[in-house]
């Protein structure tokens, strides 16, 4: 799905992917609000938070083998973080 959308034409490093109909930010709040809870429920997951995601991507990354460093970049946290809370889906170092 993420392929099928095309590429915004200026797109720079502070570009959003995902926005709203006009083109601005998504507000959490507001998207949790107005379609989180229905969309978990149509999937028939059980509920969570809209946060979840994060540890959901957290934990998925490191378990195809992502870097440890690369996962905190892009998360925006530290490397010790990850470790302390994730390091049950890191490889084996042996």
């Amino acid at each position: 799905m993420l392929r099928a959308k095309p590429a915004p034409l200026h797109a720079t490093d502070e570009t959003f992917l995902f926005t709203t109909p006009t083109g601005r930010p998504i507000d959490e709040e507001r998207f949790v609000e107005k379609h989180w809870h229905r969309a978990i429920r149509a999937t028939g997951i059980r509920p969570r938070k809209f946060y979840a995601t994060r540890h959901t991507f957290i934990s998925a990354a490191l378990s195809k083998g992502a870097s440890l460093k690369w996962v905190a970049r892009y998360c925006g946290t530290s490397v010790e973080m990850i470790d302390e809370h994730y390091g049950k889906w890191l490889g084996d170092d042996g």
